[in-house]
């Protein structure tokens, strides 16, 4: 899966040292869930305990937004949160609104959520998006 980085630019990554690059350029660290979908993280909290996941809560809590699933689809507001996606295990949780599934590396790491039918998180992902520009 491919998918954009919320923060474009491509530098490579041998030239970034603690998060500024020779040349003294600052490479911004990807935004954190909690930052840019709050509402949203704290109904995942609820859905991840009504369904028995709740360890996964304090990964959740700590998740950054790595880049935008690029399906195409309209109704598709998906994002992965490892730099590397690679789908062991799902989590789905019954949301009242969409379809909400929680996807799991090999260590139980949270690397992607899928998030289906959400308009509302969609726009939200979209202006913060637009406002980097």
């Amino acid at each position: 899966m491919a998918f954009p980085d919320f923060f474009s630019g491509s530098i490579p990554s041998s030239l970034i040292i603690g998060g500024i690059t020779l040349g003294s350029r600052f490479v911004m660290d990807a935004p954190l869930l909690s930052e840019v979908l709050p509402d949203f993280l704290e109904e995942v909290v609820h859905l991840l305990r009504e369904s028995g996941a709740q360890p996964l809560e304090a990964q959740l809590r700590a998740l950054r937004i790595e880049s935008m699933c690029d399906c195409g689809d309209e109704n598709c507001a998906s994002f992965a949160t490892a730099a590397e996606v690679k789908v062991a295990d799902v989590v789905e949780l019954q949301a009242i609104e969409g379809h909400l599934i929680i996807d799991l590396n090999t260590a139980r790491q949270i690397c992607f959520i899928e998030v289906l039918g959400r308009p509302d998180v969609r726009y939200l992902l979209d202006e913060y998006q637009d406002s980097l520009k």
